[in-house]
């Protein structure tokens, strides 16, 4: 598991400044095109893009959106970052 600085990405659903991204799944520099991506702020999902070179967010469509819903590691994140907020990590 890698983590890697962004610079200028927000989150779409809280506005929160997202500072890094870590991959959960290999040992990616940087997010894919289409990589989820989570916002510990607020749990909003958007998908990584590329705009004139930079990355940035979108958000998905409804049929991405059913799929990262269906995937067991997402649904993991969201256990963990509840667990967090709980006290209980």
């Amino acid at each position: 598991m890698k983590s890697n600085r962004l610079n200028n990405v927000f989150c779409l659903s809280c506005n929160e400044q997202l500072v890094g991204s870590t991959s959960v799944t290999d040992d990616n520099e940087l997010p894919d095109e289409g990589a989820v991506s989570i916002c510990f702020n607020c749990g909003g999902i958007a998908l990584f893009t590329l705009v004139d070179g930079d990355f940035a967010l979108r958000p998905g469509t409804i049929e991405e959106l059913e799929s990262i819903n269906a995937d067991e590691g997402v649904r993991h994140v969201f256990d963990l970052m509840e667990r967090a907020k709980g006290g209980q990590l």
